[in-house]
């Protein structure tokens, strides 16, 4: 288990010190300044949808395969934050807006957030206590909220960063989910009815 304990840090280290070294080269923030901006990056810890070992549960850590798998997920789900905030990073920069700009008005900090939304994680949770008792991942399912929120904000003209970022990403979601039924129906030889009832 150690050799896979090992083998896992060195593919997040190697991912993190190839991502600052391509982001510092094209003046960039590095993994080191977005985690600054609160941008979740947890490696093994990944939180409320890691598979729990505490406890009465203790014994599955145990499990063979339980630990690289929480461990596992945890890193994906860093290197999937930083390429996100990376990307939102490099469309703002190409409108013309410089790294200064985005750091003075808050911008990098509405980043941030936007990524880790996207990816699940919230800093607030769904029905705050009551939430943390009653509901599996009260976090993840905030960071649901949040963003289709914020999708729906992004339709109104004037919308801010993070409302517009969302939009975007749920369209996309949405385009991709239509064109992959469609493409899935003709495959089986159906038609796809488009009527919402």
């Amino acid at each position: 288990a150690s050799d896979v304990y090992k083998r896992q840090d060195r593919v997040l280290g190697r991912f993190l010190t190839q991502f600052d070294r391509t982001a510092r080269d094209a003046g960039r923030l590095t993994s080191t300044d977005w985690a600054g901006l609160d941008l979740r990056i947890g490696g093994a810890q990944i939180g409320e949808l890691q598979i729990q070992t505490r406890g009465l549960t203790a014994a599955l850590e145990r499990v063979p395969g339980i630990r690289q798998a929480n461990r596992a997920f945890g890193f994906y789900g860093d290197a999937l934050r930083l390429e996100w905030a990376d990307d939102m990073l490099q469309n703002e920069l190409r409108m013309g807006r410089t790294l200064e700009q985005l750091r003075r008005n808050g911008d990098l900090e509405r980043i941030a957030e936007i990524a880790n939304n996207m990816t699940g994680y919230s800093k607030n949770r769904a029905g705050g206590d009551l939430g943390e008792l009653a509901l599996f991942a009260p976090r993840f399912l905030q960071s649901r909220l949040t963003t289709v929120t914020r999708a729906a904000m992004g339709l109104r003209p004037g919308a801010s960063l993070d409302q517009r970022i969302a939009r975007r990403s749920m369209l996309k979601m949405i385009g991709g989910a239509v064109t992959l039924t469609h493409l899935i129906n003709w495959i089986q030889g159906h038609e796809t009815d488009m009527r919402p009832w």
